[in-house]
This record gives C-alpha cells, sequence and structure tokens, in this order.
C-alpha cells in the first residue's frame, strides 16, 4: 500500500511538470485570486519582474514556467511532507490494524485451542462420568441383588431359627426322658455289676471245682498212662520172650515194606507209621531207609512223602539219610519241606552229632536268613510257618543250636503264634540266660500256649543255670 501511495505521488509529479504553457498562464492568472487559505499563497515571486504588458510571449512564458516549476516544488515539497506524514500514520494505522488483526487472530486461535482442550477435557469427563455412573449402576444392581439375596437368606434363618427353637424344646423334653431312662439303666447297670461280683464268685468256686476235678483227671490220666505203659513193656517182654531170634519181627517187617508198595492208601500210610516204631537192628533199619528214599526219589503224593520224611528221621540217620535231607531242604519250595525240615530236626536225637550237626544247623540258619517273604510256597505253607519249623529244628538240638539264638529270638516277635511258640521252645532248649527277658515278653502274649511254653522256657533256663 505504501508503495502505491508512492508510485502515486510520483507519477503526479510528472504530469505537473509537463502542463502545457497555456494552462500554465491560466493558472497564473488566477493565482492573485486565490483565497489567503489557498496553498499558493505560499509561492514566493523571487527575481523575476513581473510585465506589465504581453508584448514579450517568450519571457512571459519563461516566467510561468518558472512560476509554475515554483509552484509545482513547494506543491510538491508540501505533498511529500504530508504523504510522509499520511504514510507514517497510515503505516501506524496499518501496523495497528494488523496487530489488532494479530490479536484477535491469537485470541482466536487460542480460543480455539482453549475450546478444543475444554471440549476434549469435558468429552473425556463427560465419558469418565458416564463409565462411572455405568459402572455405579452395575454395582448398585449387583448390591440391590446382593441384599435381595440377604433378605431371602435372613428370612429363611429367621424360619429355620423358629423351627430351631421348635426342635430345641422338643429335644428338650426328649432329653428329660432320656435322662429318666440314663437313672434307670444306671440303677439296672448297678444291679447288674452286683450280679456280675456275685456270677464271678460262682464262677471262682467253679473254677476252683473244676481245678480239684482236673488234677484229679490229670492224676487218674497218669495213672492210667502208667498202667498202658507197664502193658505195653508186659507184651514186648511176651513178644521177645516168644520171638528170641527176631525171626517173627523181621518177618512182619517184610510185610510192612512191601505194603508201601501198595496201591490202597490207608495201608501204605499205616506201614510207616508201624515200620518206624520198631526197634530193628542197623541192617534192617538202614534197609527200611533206603526204601523210604527209594520212593520219595519217585515223588510220591504229598501225604505219603511227608509220612516217609518224617519216617526218616525217626529211624535214625546215617550219612546217606542226612545228605539226602541236605539236598531236600535246599528248596523251600518242595510241598514237603515242613516235614523235611523236622526230620532234619528229629535227626539229632537219633544218632548224628559233631560236624554233621553243625552242617545241619548251618543250613537251617541259611534258609532263615533268606528272604523268605518273597518265595513262592506250595499250598498252605507260609514263610511263617517255615520259620516256625525251623526254630522247632533248633530246640532239638539245643546247645548245638547257639549259634542261632539271636535269630530265634527275632521269630519271638512273628505275626504267627505258633512261630512265636516255638522260638519259645528253642530258647528255652538252647538255655541262654540273655533269653529270658524276650521270654518274659512273651509270658504277655495274647495267645495262651505261647506264654504257657514261654513260662516252661524260663523255668528251664532257670534251673539249668542253678
Amino acid at each position: 500500500m505504501l508503495l502505491g501511495l508512492m508510485f502515486y505521488g510520483g507519477m503526479g509529479f510528472a504530469q505537473a511538470k509537463n502542463i502545457t504553457s497555456a494552462e500554465e498562464s491560466k493558472s497564473a492568472h488566477h493565482i492573485e485570486k486565490t483565497s489567503t487559505s489557498n496553498i499558493y499563497d505560499e509561492i514566493v515571486i523571487k527575481n523575476f519582474p513581473i510585465p506589465n504588458n504581453q508584448s514579450n510571449e517568450d519571457d512571459y512564458d519563461k516566467l510561468v514556467s518558472m512560476l509554475s516549476y515554483d509552484a509545482e516544488k513547494k506543491i510538491s515539497d508540501w505533498i511529500t511532507s504530508k504523504l510522509f506524514l499520511g504514510v507514517v500514520a497510515i503505516f501506524i494505522l496499518l501496523a495497528g490494524a494488523a496487530w489488532v488483526s494479530i490479536k484477535t487472530i491469537i485470541k482466536e486461535s487460542v480460543e480455539n485451542s482453549v475450546k478444543e482442550l475444554v471440549k476434549t477435557e469435558i468429552d473425556r469427563s463427560n465419558k469418565f462420568i458416564d463409565n462411572t455412573i455405568s459402572s455405579f449402576d452395575k454395582k448398585r444392581e449387583q448390591a440391590i441383588e446382593i441384599i435381595e439375596k440377604v433378605k431371602f437368606e435372613i428370612e429363611l434363618a429367621q424360619e429355620t431359627l423358629k423351627e430351631f427353637r421348635k426342635n430345641e424344646i422338643e429335644i428338650n423334653e426328649k432329653l428329660q426322658f432320656f435322662q429318666n431312662d440314663i437313672n434307670k439303666a444306671k440303677e439296672a447297670l448297678a444291679n447288674f455289676e452286683n450280679d456280675i461280683e456275685k456270677k464271678e464268685d460262682e464262677i471262682s468256686k467253679i473254677d476252683l471245682k473244676l481245678g480239684e476235678k482236673y488234677i484229679d483227671l490229670e492224676l487218674s490220666s497218669t495213672d492210667e498212662i502208667f498202667r498202658l505203659e507197664q502193658k505195653i513193656n508186659a507184651l514186648d517182654r511176651i513178644i521177645n520172650k516168644m520171638d528170641k531170634n527176631g525171626n517173627a519181627k523181621n518177618e512182619i517187617v517184610d510185610e510192612l515194606i512191601q505194603d508201601l508198595k501198595s496201591a490202597v492208601k490207608e495201608t501204605k500210610y499205616n506201614a510207616v507209621d508201624l515200620l518206624s516204631q520198631f526197634e530193628l537192628d542197623p541192617s534192617k533199619r538202614t534197609e527200611i531207609t533206603n526204601v523210604f528214599i527209594e520212593i520219595l526219589k519217585n515223588k510220591p503224593d504229598t501225604t505219603f512223602g511227608s509220612l516217609l520224611l518224617s519216617g526218616l528221621g525217626e529211624l535214625g540217620g546215617n550219612h546217606e539219610t542226612l545228605s539226602y535231607l541236605l539236598e531236600l531242604v535246599q528248596d523251600v519250595s518242595n510241598p514237603c519241606i515242613l516235614a523235611i525240615i523236622g526230620s532234619l530236626g528229629e535227626l539229632s536225637e537219633t544218632g548224628i552229632e559233631g560236624p554233621e550237626s553243625e552242617s545241619v544247623v548251618n543250613q537251617l540258619l541259611l534258609i532263615l536268613r533268606n528272604d523268605l517273604d518273597s518265595k513262592p510256597f506250595d499250598l498252605d505253607i507260609t514263610a511263617s510257618k517255615i520259620r516256625g519249623a525251623i526254630a522247632l529244628a533248633f530246640s532239638c538240638y539245643g546247645k548245638k543250636a547257639a549259634i542261632a539264638e539271636n535269630d530265634v529270638k527275632k521269630l519271638s516277635e512273628d505275626t504267627e503264634s505258633e512261630t512265636r511258640k516255638n522260638a519259645a521252645i528253642a530258647l528255652g532248649k538252647i538255655g541262654s540266660k540273655s533269653a529270658i527277658s524276650v521270654l518274659q515278653k512273651l509270658e504277655n502274649d495274647e495267645y495262651i500256649e505261647v506264654r504257657d511254653a514261654a513260662s516252661k522256657a524260663i523255668e528251664e533256663i532257670q534251673g539249668r543255670n542253678e
């Protein structure tokens, strides 16, 4: 805008300079006629005389030109000064207007920014408020549901409490009846206890009478047994007197040996029992033993085999019999294992001693120390029964089985009462004082046969060491 005004002022100055002479002269004539307030009143004509006539046009034209130029210059200077002041004023106005515009723009921009920020915050606050209200509404609904449930539960509890109170009254009434019944029961129990005491006294009297009768019976039985033994001895004397050479006895033995091969079970079973009862000379005894072993090698039935093995022990041992039994006992799964162990025990009473008896004890001890519980057995044989049979076999060897004493003590804690009883018998036969504490525990056993065996074993040890 300022450049436009300056350009406009310059163009006006150029146009004023090129005014035609006629127009300049006309203007000159009007100079004096202008008012004192006219701008041309400020023009001063210097050094140029004003002509009194128009004779000399050239001079007049020069004067007019000079006056015009002077006027134009004055006007130009005035315009320039005024224009400068106007431009400054315009510039100030424009700057003010621009500043007002800038302030307006800034204000609008700030207002818009503030409005956007406020709007964003308001939207965020509204959203938060909406979410809060929504959450509050949900919680309020949940709280209402919980309150309804609580009210329902309270109502149920109140009804239940009423029922409880009714039941409490009924229970108290029944309790009173029960208390009366209890008192009656206590009285009846006291009467019953009195009756029991009376019965116990009667039982004690009966026990005394039974004890007396038992003693009488035992004495009479002893007398009867003694009389039978005397009769047997008398019969033996008669038989020996009649069969001085033993020919009849040998014939009977030969017949019994033949009966061992009978197809009838009862016949051969009876033959085994009878053959082991005869008092025979060593040669005949060896013959019977060999027959027994021969039949056993053919694996007879379990019952017959057990009878033959027991008969071997009763007949007495020789080296062949001992070797055969020691070989058999190594197989604990043999269905006749209990009879084998028992036969080895009986051999101690029929002639084996020294190294042979030690070999039997060591072999039985080796079996006892094995894990018998993990091994398979035939029929009704169990590891506990085998341990009990070994303990009973040790009892036959007495002090010769002292090496097995600690192992036998462990058998006193076996689960089977028969095994505990056999352990007590073995400890009594071994005869060590250190076994008394173990036997005293067995005296409190729940089974009477175990208690009796333990008491007899203690008496045996104490009697031996007195």
